[in-house]
């Protein structure tokens, strides 16, 4: 499944017209993550596949390296995103004038590094660049580069939500987050898709060179936002 916002089956079909949209990310009736909005979670027990994990293991590499080369300073340069955004309510997907951002480095190996506006505040962008450690893939990471843990499964309960891995390609994963409604089910409030540069003659190998944001306001998928950003150069 491409990329291309326009044609994200989660964000344009799926928000959509919930009851035609195709299964998102199947691999196989006992491994998939499926991510849809508008749709009661479906608890089950199921690990991560072998063609997932092999995929994830070059993935976390890949963001491990990335990371180590942040925190070494090794990006000097600025980097050009171009956006895109649509809202609930609006029929157009909205493009947004590319955004200049440079890299600001922790200062210490457990603190997510962000991306900051080269004027000031990004706005309408995603600020935290993922790594092997942070955000949604630390637990998949340290099972598959350094065996800690059990094997990570399709859905995990993390607090009161449930998070939802879809590794969709050799270079890609979606997350998504389901948290608890009134009924007592769980339902599709975030969501979070990422593709990496897994080139490791790249100087950018491990960097997150598309992704999205979406964010549900309703449990039924019908009220939305989306934030969509594609690096497109560095200066």
């Amino acid at each position: 499944m491409s990329f291309n916002l326009l044609k994200y089956c989660l964000v344009i079909l799926g928000l959509f017209s919930l009851a035609g949209c195709e299964d998102y990310g199947k691999e196989g009736e006992s491994d998939r993550g499926i991510i849809r909005a508008g749709q009661a979670l479906e608890i089950v027990n199921t690990e991560l596949g072998d063609n997932s994990l092999n995929r994830m293991t070059r993935i976390c590499e890949a963001l491990e390296e990335h990371h180590d080369n942040i925190l070494r300073n090794v990006f000097s340069e600025d980097f050009i995103f171009s956006r895109r955004q649509k809202v609930y309510g609006d029929p157009n997907t909205r493009d947004i004038t590319n955004l200049g951002v440079y890299i600001e480095a922790p200062n210490d190996y457990d603190s997510t590094p962000v991306f900051k506006g080269t004027r000031g505040t990004a706005k309408n962008f995603i600020t935290d660049i993922p790594t092997e450690n942070n955000l949604y893939l630390a637990k998949i990471c340290d099972y598959t580069l350094n065996n800690v843990g059990t094997k990570p499964k399709v859905q995990e309960k993390v607090g009161g939500n449930y998070h939802v891995f879809n590794v969709f390609s050799d270079d890609g994963v979606a997350v998504g987050i389901y948290t608890k409604n009134s009924n007592g089910n769980y339902y599709l409030y975030r969501s979070y898709e990422y593709r990496f540069d897994i080139n490791k003659n790249s100087r950018y190998y491990g960097m997150a060179i598309e992704q999205s944001e979406i964010f549900i306001r309703d449990y039924r998928g019908s009220d939305y936002s989306v934030l969509y950003q594609k690096f497109e150069r560095a200066d």
